[in-house]
């Protein structure tokens, strides 16, 4: 029901990480993630609304990308009979290489079938060429998960 931390299905069982089988791809959307990591597709798509894209991504070594809501139609991606998306629920591209989200984004933006008449995509070009150009907020201490020392050490986030 696209809406786990694990992935797992009465099916197929259990999805392991390709990198480490006693752990978790994430999930929901940990299959996919599997797939690509593994070399059994290109692109890719998955859901997120709280990390179920961005997770399965980090925990596979693979890229995953949470657009802007609505910019990727979900039809086809919920239960039957689902035709109203969640408000805060979006489908994103996944794919082996950064520079892939690109390609895989523009081939899935655009409009569900219902919207079609009154949308048009225009995605504007990156700010920046480089990583190190971009600015990130860093979230690095919370009092319901521990956060490694390593990583919540300022000169960690310092671009070299």
């Amino acid at each position: 029901m696209l809406a786990d931390a694990q992935s797992y299905n009465e099916i197929y069982g259990t999805t392991n990480n390709p990198w480490d089988p006693t752990r978790s791809p994430g999930g929901s959307s940990g299959g996919e993630a599997v797939s690509l990591a593994g070399g059994l597709s290109a692109l890719g798509a998955g859901s997120d609304i709280a990390g179920s894209l961005r997770n399965p991504a980090h925990y596979c070594g693979v890229y995953g990308h949470k657009p802007t809501w609505g910019l990727i139609s979900t039809r086809g991606h919920a239960p039957p009979g689902v035709m109203t998306p969640t408000d805060i629920s979006v489908v994103g591209p996944m794919a082996r290489h950064a520079e892939d989200l690109d390609l895989a984004l523009r081939a899935l933006a655009g409009p569900d079938l219902l919207q079609g008449a009154a949308w048009r995509v225009e995605l504007p070009p990156p700010r920046h060429r480089r990583l190190g150009d971009f600015r990130v907020a860093v979230w690095a201490s919370s009092p319901l998960c521990r956060i490694d020392s390593s990583a919540a050490a300022p000169d960690f986030w310092t671009a070299g």
